[in-house]
């Protein structure tokens, strides 16, 4: 009786004693490496949101940090996902073929499903490709042209409304007053296929894309774009360039619906290390966080969280689009 008492005895000293370096060392330690390619803020500046998130998430690492890596746009993202690059989190790229490259955790993904219902995580698949950002398709409308013009528009635009602005800008100055950025951004207003389209008004527009910096100038009455085109004229405004005075709607339809042409998420490479897997999911759980996601308002676009935990208060436009209750659909 007397040993087994002695024994417990030093059992308990011995693992209060243990220094907390021996303890905190399970926790990985090295580097974890982000490659990312540039995502101008409103501002201007391409890597200030990322940077900003691997700080932050960097500060709370006692053994370990977040080391951004700038790529461009042109490089695959299975390169950077080769053991070669040795890059752990890159920004996924669709055209991504080496699927077997990206990190399996189906207990993460469908945990992200259950937390933000509407996010697009892989959890069909456990494929661990985390979305922060995405840009939808709108409507930019020149209100110094409308009033210019006498064209009426008033309010939150209709497709009756919409038919009659595209019309009278026709007739006021022909496809010069009309634009759009993209063949897709003219095919949701267009093509029969989607519940947005007003077909009767296709030619009017012509053949042509035309860029957001024409519509700045004040030339172009209607134009058809993304959320990265206001941020360009927000930049405009901030760099104290004179552009028109604009007003950003939604495509409009018999049912609500959101149209997303694209959408910034990251994938995270498989590894054996377990230690190393655990900090790369703590990550991939922190880029869902408020704490980083607050942050897509300085990109100019919207975030995969519930809009009530976002209030959007330096661009309204984005507040508006964020308590959109309707249908988001992804247009590939």
């Amino acid at each position: 009786m007397c040993i087994a008492v002695i024994v417990c005895v030093f059992l308990i000293n011995y693992f209060v004693s243990i220094p907390q370096e021996e303890v905190t060392a399970e926790k990985y330690k090295g580097i974890i490496q982000f490659y990312d390619i540039a995502t101008p803020t409103v501002l201007g500046n391409d890597f200030s949101v990322i940077s900003t998130i691997c700080e932050e998430f960097s500060e709370g690492l006692e053994f370990s940090f977040v080391k951004l890596n700038k790529i461009n746009s042109i490089t695959p993202t299975d390169t950077y996902l080769s053991v070669q690059q040795n890059a752990d989190i890159i920004r996924y790229d669709p055209s991504l073929t080496d699927m077997n490259a990206v990190m399996t955790d189906t207990d993460f993904t469908l945990s992200m499903k259950k937390v933000y219902p509407e996010v697009p995580v892989k959890s069909d698949t456990g494929k661990v490709i985390v979305p922060y950002w995405y840009d939808i398709y709108v409507i930019i409308l020149n209100r110094d042209l409308l009033e210019k013009e006498e064209i009426d528009f008033r309010g939150d635009i209709t497709r009756d409304s919409l038919c009659a602005v595209i019309s009278s800008a026709y007739e006021k100055g022909g496809e010069e007053y009309l634009g759009y950025s993209s063949e897709k951004a003219k095919e949701l207003l267009f093509d029969t296929r989607y519940p947005t389209a007003v077909a009767n008004e296709y030619d009017l527009f012509g053949d042509e894309s035309r860029s957001i910096s024409e519509f700045a100038e004040g030339d172009i009455v209607l134009y058809l774009g993304t959320l990265k085109d206001v941020a360009y004229l927000q930049r405009q405004i901030k760099r104290g360039k004179n552009i028109c005075s604009y007003d950003v709607q939604l495509y409009p339809a018999d049912e609500e619906v959101m149209y997303i042409s694209e959408i910034g998420s990251y994938a995270f490479r498989e590894c054996e290390d377990v230690k190393k897997k655990e900090l790369l999911l703590d990550i991939a759980e922190y880029v869902h966080s408020y704490d980083a996601m607050k942050y897509t308002e300085n990109l100019g676009m919207l975030a995969w969280i519930p809009y009530e935990e976002i209030q959007y208060e330096k661009y309204p436009y984005l507040r508006e689009f964020a308590y959109f209750i309707g249908r988001r659909i992804f247009v590939e």
